[in-house]
């Protein structure tokens, strides 16, 4: 296939999460998709299990997701103060006296533990994450949102911190069982761990879905690539300089910022 003289990025899949995205993005070219957003979302949602009737019965509601979660919830009580989204998707904790910074993005950190070992790896990350610089963390409180692979997420201002926690929590969480996040910089060799940063407030909001988290800033720009991808060329590899030029480290699939 043509490439249109462009140079051809590098294309990550030695990694688990690497080889999550090219999966995503080879299953989007097949769908002839030609909605943007429809696209989109096929890619930002790629790799969440199913919401069976099995699952739903394990939580049923948001009282029965905090009740699994155990212990973990009143360890984070005194650092961080509680709360949930509007549309009652994510239980989350804000550390008390922290200044959001509109200008600038988060660092963050993908804990992307198996639904059946979810209650363990929040109760390693409640454990844990007081004594860091961490600013938030959250966590699905649906069972839909617990079956996400972006489940539990923990949230920092800069890169080291971030590496610095991910190699204690990785210590703790060692024999979890692994899902994965596609479209997101691998951390360690199973997918359990890996990063984005997500673009600041009121900054970069042009895509079909509002830019408000990594995954979603990237995948709106890879379905808009496939989309308009020129007769001739290959739908991929398009994307892929596409994603490039706009700063992805496409051997990593992790974006390019300073720390």
């Amino acid at each position: 296939m043509a490439t249109l003289g462009l140079p051809l990025p590098a294309t990550g899949e030695d990694t688990p999460t690497g080889r999550l995205s090219m999966l995503a993005l080879r299953h989007a070219q097949r769908l002839r998709i030609a909605q943007k957003h429809e696209l989109a979302a096929r890619l930002y949602f790629f790799n969440r299990i199913p919401r069976s009737k099995a699952w739903i019965a394990v939580w049923p509601d948001r009282r029965a997701v905090l009740r699994s979660l155990g212990r973990g919830v009143d360890l984070l009580t005194g650092p961080f103060s509680y709360g949930e989204s509007a549309e009652g998707a994510w239980a989350h904790w804000r550390r008390r006296g922290h200044e959001p910074r509109d200008a600038d993005g988060d660092f963050k950190l993908y804990v992307s533990a198996h639904p059946t070992d979810v209650a363990d790896a929040f109760g390693a990350v409640a454990r844990t994450v007081r004594s860091t610089p961490a600013h938030a963390l959250k966590i699905g409180l649906t069972a839909g949102s617990l079956l996400r692979p972006d489940k539990l997420v923990v949230y920092f201002t800069s890169r080291g911190d971030l590496d610095d926690y991910a190699a204690r929590i990785h210590r703790e969480l060692d024999g979890a069982k692994v899902q994965g996040v596609p479209f997101s910089g691998a951390l360690d060799d199973t997918g359990l761990l890996s990063w984005g940063f997500d673009p600041p407030a009121g900054v970069n909001r042009a895509g079909v879905f509002p830019d408000r988290s990594w995954r979603i800033w990237l995948c709106n720009r890879l379905a808009s690539a496939i989309a308009e991808t020129p007769a001739g060329a290959d739908a991929i590899r398009f994307a892929l300089t596409r994603a490039a030029a706009a700063g992805v480290d496409t051997a990593h699939w992790a974006p390019v910022v300073s720390s």
